[in-house]
Order: C-alpha cells, then sequence, then structure tokens
C-alpha cells in the first residue's frame, strides 16, 4: 500500500498526455508514442481531449498495479480545514475499454471520504452525456441490479454523490471480490468494466475512521 498526499482523482485526468506517457513502463513506449500520434490526429478538440485522458488513464493503471491488490490510497488536506485530511482509495479496472479515438481506456473506481462525505465515483477516461447514465452492476456471482449513476458536470465521473447510499454501496464492496460494471452506449457496444476488490479492505481503514462508516 502507498500513500500519496497530496494527490486528488481529478489529477490522472487532467494532465498533459506527455506526462501520461512518462508514467508508462520503458517496455510500453513504443505503443504509447502510437497512441499519442493517434490521439494527435483527431480534430474536434474535446474527442482529442478524451483521447489524452484516455491516456492518462492507462498511466493510472501502471501505478495502480504496482501496489499489492491493485489500490492506491491517496491522502491530501481538506479544502474545508487543511488541518484535516481527506482520503481515496482507487483502482483501475483489470480491462480496457475502447475511448475516444479507438484508444484503449482503463477504467477508474474510487472511493473517497471527503470532508465526512461518502463519495463513489468512476472514470471511463472519457465524457458522456446526460446528466445520469443507466448502468447495470453485478458483484461476485449475484444478480445483476440496474440502477443509475449520477454525472459529474464536467461529463468525466459518475457516480453516488449521496454519503450514506456511498458508504451502503462501499460496505457491499467490502464484502465481495469483484465487481462487474456496463454502461449501455446508444448506437455502439456497452462500456464493460471489472474491478477487483480484494484489495480494498486493506486500504479503506482511514476513509473508515474519517467519515465514520459503521
Amino acid at each position: 500500500m502507498r500513500l500519496l498526499a497530496p494527490a486528488l482523482f481529478g489529477l490522472f485526468f487532467s494532465i498533459l498526455a506527455a506526462s501520461a506517457l512518462f508514467l508508462l513502463s520503458a517496455a510500453a513506449m513504443a505503443q504509447g508514442a502510437a497512441d499519442l500520434s493517434a490521439c494527435l490526429a483527431i480534430d474536434e478538440d474535446a474527442a482529442r481531449l478524451d483521447c489524452y485522458d484516455g491516456l492518462a488513464a492507462m498511466a493510472a493503471d501502471e501505478a495502480a498495479r504496482a501496489d499489492p491488490g491493485g489500490w492506491v490510497l491517496d491522502a491530501w488536506p481538506s479544502r474545508l480545514n487543511p488541518a484535516w485530511t481527506d482520503y481515496e482509495a482507487w483502482t483501475a479496472a483489470i480491462n480496457p475499454v475502447a475511448g475516444a479515438g479507438g484508444v484503449p481506456v482503463y477504467p477508474v473506481l474510487a472511493v473517497r471520504c471527503e470532508q465526512g462525505e461518502t463519495r463513489a465515483l468512476f472514470s471511463f477516461g472519457r465524457a458522456l452525456a446526460g446528466e445520469t447514465v443507466q448502468v447495470y452492476s453485478r458483484l461476485d456471482a449475484g444478480e445483476v441490479q440496474a440502477g443509475e449513476l449520477t454525472l459529474a458536470p464536467d461529463g468525466r465521473r459518475l457516480g453516488l454523490w449521496d454519503s450514506g447510499e456511498s458508504a451502503r454501496f462501499v460496505a457491499a464492496l467490502l464484502g465481495a471480490e469483484r465487481l462487474r460494471l456496463q454502461i449501455p452506449v446508444a448506437g455502439g457496444e456497452p462500456l464493460t468494466a471489472a474491478f477487483e476488490l480484494a484489495g480494498l479492505a486493506a486500504v479503506a481503514g482511514p476513509l473508515k475512521e474519517a467519515c465514520a462508516w459503521e
């Protein structure tokens, strides 16, 4: 487990493509250069930014996999009161999905305790449309559950923004080994990601204490 401070969930999704490539291993640099060229070839500004975000998400995945269990714990001084510490535990999906320009991206699942409020957030390295998104989820071999996640104003994060609802969702995650999440895409293949959950318990302690999870 690593404790990084300060760091924010949005960091990996706003850095430049060059920074993302720098974080990739030397063995992946040739592929990274090809991916960067693909991003540069996209004319539309928003789509090109999505492509860069995808490269950053791949770099985030490399960082996550450097830790046992694939989970990373970040911490930073609270914006409300610098004497407090906010926390976030996150992991990259075990499979990529198609991002802007066809560049593969690794979705990210993050559990956050910020100013005493719990949040469960996802990012697919691309902007999604609308205010809410229909999703289907499954924990381990359980039943498929249909629901909705709310998009952040930038469209690049979606999740449960109510603290109580998020805390109940996290409790379910802590009792499972794998989460599968699928987002239907109009006129295209659904975005399907699988997240390993076994490592969450090892990093969740500071969040549990800070957000008073039961």
